[in-house]
This record gives structure tokens, C-alpha cells and sequence, in this order.
């Protein structure tokens, strides 16, 4: 408060005074922001209570740097499915932006048999066929499942001195002295080797040299006369 004084000249050599007490403005403290939700238009003195509804979260697309208080507005887009590749936790609204990966179960090992190209989750179901035995010719030591193709060389004829029960594929080998009944088809006894030959188409290269010459003649007269039984 203030005293205001004032003084009249009354023309007689006086003055009048008198005294006014001035009154200051009285203090209204509120919140003086027009865009708060609380705003008092009668306060002339913020005193900070000045409350903004709205989304405070800075991952939000409505985010409001202004915003005091958060008014659960806040909306952030994203995809909300927990299956998707893509799942966004913070994500309130889906968006269609969710990626679902198409899982397709196999074999993805391209040099196993039952490979599938289109697998793009192995699901330990990959074998290897081939030989699995140990001693055969043809034994493949990668092998998981027996296809049958073992393959065992040897001479495949009963009548042989030298057959060999296990057997399956004859390699020529059969040794019968005198019993050219031990060669198989397509194969003839030689004497002179005792052991069974292939066929050629030059039956008279007796020795097999490749060329018809005197060695042959030599091997014919040397067996000229024998008596075959």
C-alpha cells in the first residue's frame, strides 16, 4: 500500500491537506497459460501449476513437446503381433507392416538324397544312400542308409577252384584248370592263363597284344595237337 497526499491553497494563506491510502492490486497467483487445461483467466501470477494433457512419449507419432501430463493419447504404429519377425513391443497401433516368414521344414543339405530346395528350416531329416558295408568294392563311408548297390568282385562260378560265395559281380578272375564250363557268358577259357577271357573281335590275337603276330602263332603251335576233353 501506498499514501498518497494532497494539499488545496485555500487563498487565505492556508493549505488544506489531506491523506488518500492507495491500495496496490491484490495478488490472484494461478496458471496464466491460455493453452493449459487449467488456465485461470482472473490469476495475474503463475505460479506453475499449469497442467497440458497429452502424449509425452518422443516415440509417438502425436507426441507433444508442451505436454505435462500424459493423458494415455499417445499412439505409436508399428506391428503388434508377437509371431511377426518384425513385432514392435512399444507398438499400439498395427500399422500392416508385420512380416510373417513362411517356415518350410527339410532337408537343406544339397548332397544328401532326399535334399529340398525349397526348405529353409532343417529339421535333421537329411540320409545319404550308398553302400554302407566296409569290405565291399564300393563302399561309401558317407553313407547313412543302404540302397542295395554294394558291389563285392570276385569269381562268381560254383565250378571255379577260386569262387567266391560273396560274390555278385564276377571280375574274370575264375581259375578251373580244364573246365571251360567255369567261364560265364561272353568269356572263354584260355589254357595258356587258365583263367577266363573276354571275347574279342580279334579272336586270333592269342595274346591279347592287340595285334595278330607271330607271338600268336607261336601260342597256336604250342597247343597244336593237344586233345581237348
Amino acid at each position: 500500500n501506498a499514501l498518497a497526499i494532497a494539499g488545496v491553497n485555500t487563498g487565505n494563506g492556508s493549505v488544506i491537506i489531506s491523506f488518500n491510502q492507495l491500495l496496490a492490486p491484490e495478488c490472484s497467483p494461478g496458471c496464466t497459460n491460455d493453452a493449459a487445461d487449467n488456465f485461470d483467466p482472473n490469476a495475474n501470477f503463475d505460479d506453475g501449476s499449469c497442467i497440458i494433457a497429452g502424449c509425452t512419449n518422443p516415440l509417438a507419432s502425436n507426441f507433444n513437446a508442451q505436454a505435462t501430463l500424459d493423458n494415455g493419447s499417445c499412439e505409436i504404429p508399428g506391428c503388434t503381433y508377437p509371431q511377426a519377425s518384425n513385432y514392435l513391443e512399444e507398438a499400439n497401433i498395427d500399422n500392416g507392416s508385420c512380416l510373417f516368414e513362411i517356415i518350410i521344414a527339410g532337408c537343406t543339405d544339397p548332397n544328401a538324397t532326399n535334399y529340398q530346395s525349397l526348405a529353409n528350416t532343417d529339421d535333421l531329416s537329411c540320409f545319404y544312400a550308398g553302400c554302407t558295408a566296409p569290405d565291399a568294392n564300393n563302399f561309401d563311408p558317407i553313407a547313412t542308409t543302404d540302397d542295395g548297390s554294394c558291389i563285392y568282385l570276385g569269381c562268381t562260378y560254383p565250378e571255379s577252384a577260386n569262387f567266391d560265395p560273396q560274390a555278385n559281380t564276377d571280375d574274370g578272375s575264375c581259375i578251373n584248370q580244364n573246365n571251360a564250363s567255369a567261364c560265364g557268358e561272353g568269356t572263354y577259357w584260355d589254357p595258356i592263363t587258365e583263367t577266363c577271357l573276354a571275347f574279342t573281335d580279334c579272336p586270333a590275337d592269342l595274346n591279347n597284344d592287340g595285334i595278330v603276330s607271330a607271338g600268336d602263332l607261336l601260342i597256336f603251335l604250342s597247343a597244336f595237337g593237344t586233345l581237348c576233353e
